[in-house]
């Protein structure tokens, strides 16, 4: 993560980075059953960690010390010894236990984002101009949310799944046909204008109205099952 954000830094391509990536572990010792997030851990100690989990994120304002991170990704996984360790009184890691390695893996990840944005302002090669091919233009976007924001809103608040997809491509057919004269060999925008409507106003039920798109909270559970039979032979 941090060697393809530095080279991309200093290529001379657009690039909203730079973005640092660290790895942290949660290790117990007979001293502190709870554990430590460790960063950067060796193998060694891995082997004696209950949780581990990479991240990476980027700068979104401020320095240093006071340097506000955004995460962008993480890879977590319990470590092959997990049960055994928990068992011995290990601290399990819990949501709470996890948002604490998260937040003490910010200020790797913004030393390392520093010291990348050091790397380019040395060795950086000027940022050159490259043509862009966006799927839709704006004013395409403008009009298809026009058209069908309001009724594809209804459209998502439907809980069966065939039901809202046979009326999502029903509204699309309608505004490609309405929208068709006025955007006159654009049709592909069109399509890739709704999709984006449809990402927009679904993360936005999620972010404001608490609700997924087929109807669950955001902290629901569907119902989960499983059967285990022998198989019959032939």
């Amino acid at each position: 993560i941090n060697a393809a954000s530095a080279s991309t830094q200093i290529a001379g391509l657009p690039f909203s980075g730079p973005v640092g990536g660290v790895r942290v572990a949660l290790i117990p010792t007979d001293e502190n059953k709870a554990g430590q997030w460790v960063a950067f851990p060796t193998v060694e100690q891995l082997e004696g960690a209950v949780f581990d989990m990479v991240v990476a994120g980027r700068i979104v304002s401020g320095e240093g010390d006071s340097a506000d991170v955004a995460i962008m990704m993480v890879e977590a996984e319990a470590t092959d010894n997990v049960i055994e360790l928990i068992e011995g009184g290990a601290q399990a890691p819990t949501e709470a236990i996890v948002a604490e390695g998260l937040e003490a893996a910010k200020p790797f990840i913004a030393r390392l984002c520093e010291a990348q944005q050091k790397l380019a302002a040395e060795a950086a090669k000027p940022t050159g101009d490259f043509p862009l091919f966006p799927p839709y233009g704006d004013d395409v976007f403008a009009a298809v949310e026009a058209a069908g924001s309001a009724k594809l809103s209804e459209i998502l608040t439907i809980a069966a799944k065939s039901e809202r997809d046979d009326k999502t491509d029903e509204l699309k057919s309608e505004i490609l046909e309405q929208l068709a004269g006025q955007f006159e060999g654009r049709e592909k925008e069109i399509g890739g204008a709704y999709r984006s409507l449809t990402k927009k106003l679904v993360r936005g039920r999620i972010l404001t109205d608490h609700f997924r798109i087929d109807g669950r909270g955001v902290t629901d559970i569907r119902s989960l099952s499983a059967e285990v039979a022998i198989i019959p032979r032939a």
